[in-house]
């Protein structure tokens, strides 16, 4: 696992898009 840039944009909007997409799931169900 890299810890190289874990303060990336790009990798925190794409942590962020996960947790969004399975709070929305957990909301629906």
């Amino acid at each position: 696992m890299k810890s190289q840039s874990t303060e990336d944009p790009a990798h925190i909007a794409s942590v962020q898009t996960v947790a969004g997409k399975q709070a929305s799931q957990l909301i629906a169900n």
